[in-house]
């Protein structure tokens, strides 16, 4: 079998990404987080771009943002991601 390219693979990942949230918040929302691309205003040192972090959703949407302790590369990871959002828009 053929493997996926980047571009073919994440657009089956996104759409079924999608379809788990939309399902979640019609169950009424997540107990435990989730991953998924969220606006910061302060979380993780972070405002005014949307990145990956983790997130407990409520039938309408994020509930809370979940700050987890992040090693100092981890840190510097995210940090890099917000810095690269940023620069893109």
């Amino acid at each position: 079998m053929d493997r996926r390219g980047r571009r073919d693979s994440s657009r089956w990942v996104t759409g079924r990404g999608a379809a788990l949230v939309v399902e979640s918040m019609l169950d009424g929302g997540t107990d435990d987080p989730i991953c998924l691309a969220t606006p910061l205003d302060g979380a993780y040192g972070i405002d005014g771009v949307a990145v990956s972090v983790p997130v407990v959703l409520s039938e309408t949407g994020v509930d809370r943002i979940v700050e987890w302790d992040l090693a100092d590369d981890e840190r510097a990871a995210l940090e890099a991601a917000a810095r690269a959002v940023r620069e893109a828009t």
